[in-house]
C-alpha cells in the first residue's frame, strides 16, 4: 500500500469489523506502523461485550475517510499488547476506495431538538430522534407533525461526541406513518467543522446496506 496517497498518519481514526463474528463496527486509532510488515493499532472498542483475543488472527476489515473518499482494506491480526491496549494488523498490500455521495448515510439515533426560528423567544420547538445522517442532510422522527417554516435550527450530538448547535436546515420531504412523523431535512451552509464531524461519524456508522447498492464496499474483496 501507498500509505502517503491516504495519508496516513498516527492518531487517524479508523473503523473495524471482524466478518467472521460480527458485522458491528468498532472503533481504533491507527497507533503506527512499518512498511510491508505491520500496523499498530488500538485495540478495537466495540458497543458491546466482545472477545477481541479470541478473534486475534482472524480478517479484520480496516476503513477510514479520506478527502471524500471510503478507504478499505482487510488484513489478518497478529497479535495484541493488553496493557498497552495495542493491537498489531499485517500491513495491507493494497486498498480500495470509492467517493462518499452527498446522500451516503449513517444510521443514528439520538434526541434531536428542534427550533422554527433562530430566536428562541419567537420559536416553537420540537423534540425528535435520528434516522439516519449524511453530509448533506439529517432524517428525522417526531411524535406530531411539526410547524411549516421556512428554516429549522437543530441541536443535537453525534454518537461520535460532536455538538451541532442552531444547524439551520430546510423541510425537503415529509411523510407519516404509524411509529409518527418523518422528516428528511437539508443542512443550509454547514461549516467545514460540522462536514469534518459528520464524515467521523460516517466511519463508524455508515449504512452499508445502502453503500452497497454501488457494488462492494471497499475492504470487502479477497
Amino acid at each position: 500500500m501507498e500509505e502517503n496517497k491516504y495519508n496516513l498518519k498516527t492518531g487517524l481514526e479508523i473503523s473495524m469489523e471482524c466478518p467472521s463474528a460480527t458485522h458491528k463496527k468498532a472503533k481504533s486509532v491507527l497507533r503506527g506502523w512499518r512498511p510491508g510488515e505491520y500496523l499498530i493499532v488500538d485495540i478495537p472498542q466495540f458497543d458491546f461485550a466482545f472477545p477481541v483475543s479470541t478473534y486475534l488472527k482472524a480478517n479484520w476489515v480496516v476503513r477510514f475517510i479520506h478527502k471524500g473518499k471510503v478507504v478499505g482494506f482487510k488484513v489478518k491480526g497478529t497479535d495484541s499488547i493488553p496493557s498497552s491496549g495495542l493491537f498489531l494488523l499485517e500491513f495491507p498490500k493494497g486498498v480500495e476506495a470509492h467517493s462518499l455521495r452527498k446522500q451516503s448515510r449513517a444510521k443514528v439515533n439520538m434526541p434531536v431538538l428542534v427550533h422554527t426560528h433562530k430566536d428562541r423567544e419567537l420559536s416553537a420547538y420540537y423534540k425528535g430522534v435520528s434516522l439516519d445522517i449524511s453530509a448533506g442532510g439529517i432524517r428525522l422522527r417526531f411524535q406530531e407533525e411539526i410547524k411549516k417554516s421556512g428554516s429549522y435550527y437543530l441541536s443535537f450530538y453525534l454518537p461520535t461526541g460532536e455538538a451541532f448547535k442552531n444547524v439551520e436546515c430546510k423541510s425537503m420531504k415529509t411523510s407519516s406513518g404509524e411509529h409518527g412523523y418523518e422528516v428528511g431535512m437539508e443542512f443550509v451552509d454547514l461549516d467545514e467543522k460540522h462536514k469534518k464531524a459528520i464524515e467521523s461519524c460516517l466511519v463508524r456508522f455508515l449504512d452499508d446496506a445502502t453503500e452497497k447498492e454501488r457494488g462492494v464496499l471497499p475492504g470487502e474483496t479477497k
